[in-house]
Parts: C-alpha cells; sequence; structure tokens
C-alpha cells in the first residue's frame, strides 16, 4: 500500500499493483483498521490529507504498532531489496524487467464517456514506457487500479494540496524524457490555474498529450486538436446525500485560446487500441 499521492510510481503489467491509502479519513481508517502492524518504508506518519472539523487527523490507532525502515537517509532501494530477499520473491528494479508484450486485449468501453470509462480507455491505450501526470481529482481516483495490467509506465501524483500541478509537471517530464510519451490527465478546475502549459507544449513542439475531465464534460486535447467528449459527469455535493449528475455540456473555448483547434466528439465509441497521440504542433485554426 502507498500514500494517497505517491510522487512517483511505476505501475503496469508485471509490476506490483500498490493499492493507495483512501483519500477521506473515514475510508482510509477502515481500511487501515484490518492490520495490527503497519511497516513504514520511505513514507511520513499516516495522517488525512486535510484537516476536517471534529474529525481526527490520525488515521491509526493506539493500539497499532508503527515500524519505520527508513531512519535517517538510507537507501530506500536497498531496504526493499534486502526485504525481497528476506520473503525469497524476485524484485523487479525497472519496467524493462516488466511484461515486454501489450496484455490481452480488452473490450473498450462504448456509449457516454465518464471519469470511470476514460480511465479504461487510457489504460488500454497507453504505450509502454509512457508517463502518465494524473490530476484529474474525481475523474481519475480509478485510474491507478485500472492501470495495473497496463502497460508499464510511470504515474505522477499530484504532491500537495495545491490545484495546478498537473499540467506544468508534464511539461516538465516531457522535457526531461524527449522520448518519452507524457499523458496529463487532469481535472478542469486544476487544469484552469496553469492552462499556459498548453501554449509551451504546442510552442516547443513537446511530445505531450492531454486529458482534461470537465464538470460539465471530459475534453481529450492531442496537442494541436482538442476534442470535447460530452458524457455523464458526476460531482460529489458536501452537505448533500448522494451524488448529483451534472447534464452534458461543451467546453474547449480554453483550448483555442491556447492556438488549439478543437473538434467535437460525442461518445468514446471507435477509439482505438494501441494508438498513439501526437506531437505538439501549431495548428492553423482554432476551431
Amino acid at each position: 500500500m502507498s500514500d494517497s499521492f505517491p510522487a512517483h510510481t511505476d505501475i503496469g503489467a508485471g509490476l506490483s499493483a500498490l493499492k493507495r491509502v483512501p483519500y477521506f479519513p473515514e475510508h482510509a481508517v477502515q481500511k487501515l483498521a484490518q492490520y495490527q502492524t503497519i511497516i513504514g518504508i520511505g513514507t511520513k506518519p499516516i495522517v488525512s490529507f486535510f484537516g476536517y472539523k471534529d474529525v481526527n487527523c490520525q488515521l491509526l490507532s493506539e493500539e497499532q504498532t508503527v515500524i519505520n525502515l527508513n531512519p535517517g537517509s538510507q537507501d530506500l532501494q536497498q531496504i526493499l531489496s534486502r526485504l525481497a530477499d528476506h520473503a525469497g520473491v524476485a524484485l523487479i528494479k525497472d519496467m524493462d524487467a516488466a511484461s515486454p508484450e501489450r496484455p490481452a486485449k480488452t473490450d473498450l468501453p462504448q456509449g457516454k464517456l465518464t471519469g470511470g470509462t476514460i480511465c479504461q480507455v487510457l489504460s488500454a491505450m497507453v504505450p509502454k514506457n509512457s508517463v502518465v501526470v494524473e490530476e484529474a481529482i474525481t475523474s481519475g481516483t480509478a485510474y491507478s487500479t485500472i492501470a495495473s495490467t497496463a502497460m508499464p509506465h510511470s504515474l505522477l501524483t499530484l504532491t500537495g494540496g495545491s490545484l495546478g500541478q498537473g499540467m506544468p509537471c508534464a511539461v516538465g517530464a516531457a522535457f526531461a524524457c524527449p522520448d518519452r510519451t507524457v499523458i496529463s490527465f487532469n481535472g478542469d478546475s486544476a487544469a484552469m490555474y496553469t492552462l499556459q502549459s498548453l501554449w509551451m507544449q504546442v510552442r516547443d513542439n513537446l511530445n505531450n498529450a492531454n486529458i482534461c475531465g470537465s464538470s460539465v464534460s471530459m475534453f481529450l486535447c492531442v496537442p494541436g486538436t482538442a476534442y470535447v467528449l460530452k458524457g455523464e459527469a458526476m460531482i460529489s455535493v458536501f452537505g448533500s446525500q448522494g451524488k448529483s449528475q451534472i447534464q452534458p455540456g461543451g467546453g474547449g473555448s480554453e483550448m483555442r485560446s491556447h492556438g488549439i483547434a478543437v473538434r467535437q466528439r460525442g461518445t468514446g465509441d471507435g477509439a482505438s487500441e494501441g494508438s498513439r497521440p501526437a506531437k505538439a504542433g501549431y495548428c492553423e485554426g482554432t476551431g
């Protein structure tokens, strides 16, 4: 199990499928209560991501035992290697040693698009050794679980509570690893903080693709072109019972403002497994 938002993990077929500590405190307490002993490797004290009124931010009880195996500046890779040797299991150190072939083909979801189905499509189409930067908030909660059977790739998640990290992080990853496809999976509120990243992706011809979940629709942006995927968007409403369904709407004006053409698409029908996103490039039109 990992932190709620691990900064960097390699996931996919042939790699360890780490479950995350649930985001909301009540869910995290329930999940962690089944363990009497917690062994921490490279992690900080296990507390809730945010503080809530009348809710204890400590996720472990006094009856549970916590053992930290990383005091000081010990090499975490060395700790994991020793644990693997003691347990008699093989330690996969990089994606090259993971599954070399794409997992068995799965049927892609058809019909209206939701956050869950977008995660399924992305998992089925993500290239090996690519990088996915996930700041999709509610739309991307299922991705790390679904992608455990995808082609091996790196997953980066937000490292703090401030929105807007996803797109700039994807730009940085594309500069650092120009030979790897970098896919930014964002929520619309988070993306609004740093939309200028799109302009930089186009200007510098970066190997980026972007998926953005909107509260009223989904729009998929491959640099140079954006697709507005009108689907069923679900959002949690605090203070009310259950969830409120938001009717599908339009989107994409943000893309046009950064010189990216926008085309609309109503469903996920016709997605092709194994397709690769195009590199960024200037486009002549804006609609």
